[in-house]
């Protein structure tokens, strides 16, 4: 399964999954059913949603199996921050 997690924009086509909020993402990393996501940051009225799921993926050590994207528009810095964190700690299975 591939997720987009947007609270607003849609997905770039109909082969992802839209996630709303970063629960229905974690349910479905628990579940392993996600090969790829895209993250937005700023979802609804709540900030750093998208690095607050970065930090729970770090921490839980749930991942996609094959990519983890940044699509959010919010600030230069905390999506450097974001991508800096998955950089860090993605490793797509098979490598």
């Amino acid at each position: 399964m591939k997720i987009w997690l947007d609270d607003c924009r849609e997905a770039p086509d109909n082969t992802w999954f839209i996630a709303r909020t970063i629960e229905v993402v974690k349910e479905q990393l628990e579940l392993r059913r996600v090969t790829h996501l895209s993250l937005d940051n700023d979802l609804g009225m709540c900030e750093r949603e998208g690095y607050s799921l970065v930090t729970w993926m770090v921490e839980t050590g749930l991942w996609p199996q094959r990519e983890c994207l940044v699509h959010s528009q919010n600030s230069v810095a905390l999506s450097l921050s974001m991508r800096e964190e998955i950089a860090q700690h993605f490793k797509p299975q098979g490598s």
